[in-house]
């Protein structure tokens, strides 16, 4: 979360509609994470970006909340795994983190406690992020890979096995 203030790279895709920001993950991260509107509550869409946690990628989902960032992180949780809700401070932030539906979710802010605390709320009552098989991964890091492949290069064709 500091970093992403720091380096003023807080978003990598700047959108406040989740029809944009969801599908920008595929092929980027296992589990895209849940990216909904919640500014009727007061919490802004902003994007989303991709972040490492214990060296994977994970998808990081960015939101406003009056002059406060936040950022919803989530992966694949461990087989079996269910945390309840949690909340901690460290460092000057608050932190909110959980397991729901296989997915673990991490809320990080400078926001105060309360406001954290509703925003995971939101986030829990908020429709659980579809599972992708293995297969349609493999698909999706393909179609990226056609579609960055620089210009001048040729690019793959023809289907892919999957």
């Amino acid at each position: 979360h500091k970093r992403s203030l720091l380096a003023d790279h807080l978003t990598d895709i700047a959108s406040s509609d989740p029809r944009t920001v969801a599908p920008w993950f595929e092929g980027r991260t296992d589990l895209a994470p849940p990216a909904a509107s919640f500014a009727a509550a007061g919490y802004a869409l902003a994007g989303g970006r991709l972040g490492y946690i214990n060296g994977r990628p994970v998808g990081a989902v960015v939101y406003r909340h009056r002059d406060r960032v936040i950022n919803l992180f989530a992966w694949r949780a461990k087989a079996g795994e269910r945390l309840p809700a949690t909340a901690l401070s460290r460092d000057g932030l608050n932190v909110f983190y959980w397991t729901r539906g296989g997915t673990e979710f991490w809320a990080v802010s400078d926001a105060d406690r309360a406001d954290l605390a509703a925003f995971r709320d939101l986030v829990e009552r908020a429709p659980p992020p579809p599972a992708r098989s293995r297969p349609a991964r493999r698909r999706a890091r393909a179609k990226r890979a056609i579609s960055t492949a620089p210009a001048g290069r040729p690019r793959p064709s023809g289907r892919t096995s999957a």
